[in-house]
């Protein structure tokens, strides 16, 4: 459905997106990452034709919208946004504030020379679809701020683009509000088989919008893919991202095949690993990473089954959050954060302040080189 193909775009001497490549396949929800200035909005007006890239090739539903090689004077293809047949929504509020929402829907079918007739039905069915009803006759300062924002998609869906983007979608919107509109309108792409790429720097978007995550640093592309455990731990931003636990080990023999003696902590251990996303090179400097969510409090050296890693760790502090309890750890100079049941802190509430050891199976433990 989309394809971005190694577009770079400059302003003045700042490179803003370099040398970005990535596709988007129909029907997929796609999440566009990163942190302030990173390139985010500027690949998204890039792919609207909003901006003009310095080259690269932009392709939506097959057809090209931008085409210019490195180095050429002109695009040899550059459709102005009107003819790129996609729904754009900026950060900014895109509500006309003097309409109502109906007709603030009903405005892109006119220009578009829609009949009164077909304009009327349209409207009921993305009033309907989009939970709008009754909301239809008034204005947005009338509306909560996720009203307004569900009001601004359905003006988009209206005419039925193929390809969405929104950028930073559920920023001004209160947590509750943010987590109830994600939902609906997750649910609402996928049953109507809508594509979509949306920019977030919300955690709790990247957590919930996960199968297809893009992260761009410094306008380079740094991350292309879901947020499974085997794909995360392959990116150093990711992990630092997501508070995977990362530990510092150089290898010092390779046993066999899911199982090394590595240096941690001042002395050597052996260790089991997954060995579909691991590497084992002797002499080389690579990292432990695990999910800290994977991590159980062992009782001593001899909870340690055929399968488990131990790794020592101290129980700095812990946070009560009503239903669990937060746990926070030092495990090889580095912090990590253990959720645990309320029933299990019962058990293990007098470890805080102590030297304990954790817990993780060995499947669970990745020996990568992280970049």
């Amino acid at each position: 459905m989309l394809e971005v193909y190694r577009v770079s775009k400059s302003f003045g001497a700042k490179l803003a997106v370099d040398n970005v490549t990535f596709k988007v396949r129909k029907g997929e929800v796609a999440t566009l990452i990163g942190p302030n200035a990173s390139g985010k909005t500027t690949i998204l007006k890039l792919v609207a034709g909003l901006l003009e890239p310095d080259s690269g090739t932009i392709v939506i539903g097959g057809d090209i919208a931008y085409d210019k090689p490195p180095g050429a004077r002109k695009p040899r293809v550059n459709r102005a946004p009107y003819e790129r047949n996609l729904g754009y929504l900026p950060q900014e509020p895109s509500l006309f504030p003097h309409l109502t929402v109906r007709e603030n829907i009903e405005l892109p079918l006119r220009k578009r020379g829609w009949s009164k007739a077909d304009i009327s039905k349209r409207v009921r069915e993305v009033l309907e679809l989009t939970g709008l009803e009754g909301y239809e006759n008034m204005y947005p300062r009338e509306l909560s701020a996720g009203l307004r924002q569900k009001a601004s998609i359905a003006r988009i869906l209206a005419y039925n683009p193929p390809l969405i983007l929104l950028d930073e979608p559920f920023s001004q919107i209160d947590p509750a509000g943010r987590e109830k509109l994600r939902v609906e309108l997750l649910d609402l792409f996928r049953r109507l088989g809508y594509t979509v790429l949306l920019t977030t720097h919300l955690l709790e978007d990247i957590l919930f919008f996960r199968d297809h995550i893009l992260a761009v640093v410094d306008g380079r592309l740094v991350y292309d893919g879901s947020l499974s455990e085997e794909e995360v731990v392959s990116s150093k931003y990711m992990v630092e991202l997501l508070g995977f636990l990362s530990i510092p080990v150089k290898v010092i023999r390779c046993v066999e095949n899911g199982k090394a003696i590595v240096s941690m902590g001042g002395g050597e251990v052996t260790i089991e690993y997954n060995p579909h996303t691991s590497v084992c090179r002797e002499g080389s400097e690579l990292h432990i990473v695990v999910n800290p969510g994977l991590l159980n409090i062992a009782r001593g050296r001899e909870a340690s089954t055929s399968n488990s890693v131990l790794l020592k760790a101290y129980i700095r502090d812990y946070v009560d959050e009503v239903t669990r309890v937060r746990l926070i750890a030092e495990v090889e100079g580095r912090i990590a954060k253990i959720t645990i049941a309320k029933t299990e802190w019962i058990e293990v509430r007098e470890s805080v302040g102590k030297e304990v050891f954790l817990r993780v199976a060995g499947e669970h433990v990745h020996l990568v080189e992280l970049k």
